[in-house]
C-alpha cells in the first residue's frame, strides 16, 4: 500500500511540472517574433565584415581596367613600329612579358580581382613607357642627322636663293617635327620627319630645275629636260599626296637629271661660244687679209 502511495504521488508532480512547462512556454508566433532577421545578402548573422574586395566590381572598377589595358596596349603598339624589338631586345622582352602576364591573369570576379589586373596592366604600361623614352632619344638623335644633312645639301644647290618659299616650307616641316617631340606625339613626329625630309629634297630639286632653266636647257637640252621633268611632277603628286617617302626618293630621282640636263646645255653653248669665236675669228682674218691685199693693190698702182 505504501508503494502504491509513492507512485500516486511522482505521477501528481509529474504531471504538476509537464503543466508548468506548458504554461511558462511562449507560442510559435512569439519565438518567430524573436529571432533576429538574417544579415543582408543571405548570410547568417555570425559578427563578422564583408570584405570590399570581395564584392562585385563596379563600373568606375571596369573603367579603370579598360583603361589601363588600353594604355598597355597604345604603348605596346608604338613600339613596336619603331622596331624596339631589334634596337632593345632584353628591354622589349621584359616589358612585353609583364604585358602577356597581365593579359594572360586579367580578372573581373570581384573588386579585388579588377585591382590587381589594373595593377599589373600599369606595371607593363610604365616598362613600356621607359622604353619609349629610350627610343625616342635615339630616334631624335637620328633625325635631327638626316634633316641637316638634306637641309645641307639643299643649300648647297642654292635652294635659299632659288627656291626660297619651298626650302622656307621644309624649315617649317622640321620644326613642326622638334615641336612633336617635345610634346611625344611621336606618331606625329615620325609623320613630320618623312614631310620634312621630303621637302628639302623639294626644295633641292627646285633649285637643279630653275638652274636647268636659267641656262635654258628645256629648249638646248630639251630630251634630258623633259625626262627631269616627267620625274618631278610625279614626285609633287606623291607629296600633294602626303606619300612622303615616295615623293622623296622621286625628288631625290630627277634632281641630278635636272644637273645633267644643265651640263648638256651648258656644253651646247661652250660649243656655240666656241663656233662664234672661231667665226670672229674668220671673219677678222678676212678683214686683215681684205686690208692686205688692198694694200697690195695700193702699193703696185703706186
Amino acid at each position: 500500500m505504501k508503494k502504491k502511495y509513492h507512485l500516486l504521488v511522482l505521477l501528481c508532480l509529474a504531471a504538476l511540472v509537464l503543466t508548468v512547462s506548458c504554461v511558462s512556454a511562449p507560442p510559435p508566433e512569439e519565438l518567430r517574433a524573436e529571432t533576429p532577421p538574417p544579415p543582408a545578402g543571405g548570410g547568417t548573422s555570425t559578427g563578422t565584415t564583408v570584405s570590399p574586395d570581395s564584392l562585385p566590381p563596379g563600373q568606375a572598377d571596369l573603367s579603370a581596367l579598360e583603361e589601363a589595358a588600353a594604355r598597355a596596349a597604345a604603348a605596346r603598339e608604338l613600339l613596336s613600329s619603331f622596331d624596339a624589338s631589334s634596337l632593345f631586345p632584353s628591354d622589349w622582352e621584359a616589358a612585353d612579358s609583364l604585358y602577356t602576364q597581365a593579359e594572360q591573369q586579367k580578372k573581373t570576379s570581384t573588386r579585388g580581382e579588377v585591382q590587381e589586373s589594373v595593377a599589373r596592366y600599369n606595371r607593363a604600361a610604365d616598362a613600356f613607357d621607359s622604353l619609349i623614352d629610350k627610343i625616342a632619344s635615339l630616334y631624335y638623335e637620328e633625325v635631327e642627322r638626316e634633316l641637316a644633312s638634306a637641309r645641307e645639301a639643299a643649300i648647297n644647290a642654292g635652294a635659299q636663293t632659288l627656291a626660297p618659299d619651298l626650302f622656307s616650307a621644309a624649315d617649317n616641316a622640321a620644326a613642326e617635327v622638334l615641336e612633336k617631340f617635345a610634346a611625344k606625339d611621336y606618331y606625329g613626329a615620325r609623320d613630320s620627319v618623312e614631310s620634312a625630309w621630303a621637302r628639302y629634297h623639294q626644295a633641292l630639286a627646285a633649285a637643279e630645275r630653275q638652274k636647268a632653266l636659267n641656262l635654258r636647257a628645256n629648249v638646248a637640252a630639251k630630251t634630258e629636260f623633259d625626262s627631269a621633268e616627267a620625274v618631278y611632277t610625279r614626285a609633287n603628286t606623291a607629296l600633294s599626296r602626303q606619300n612622303y617617302e615616295e615623293a622623296g626618293a622621286l625628288y631625290n630621282q630627277c634632281s641630278p637629271l635636272f644637273a645633267e640636263a644643265s651640263a648638256v646645255a651648258l656644253e651646247k653653248q661652250r660649243l656655240a661660244e666656241e663656233a662664234l669665236r672661231r667665226a670672229d675669228q674668220r671673219v677678222a682674218q678676212s678683214d686683215e687679209t681684205a686690208r692686205t691685199a688692198e694694200l697690195i693693190l695700193e702699193g703696185g698702182m703706186q
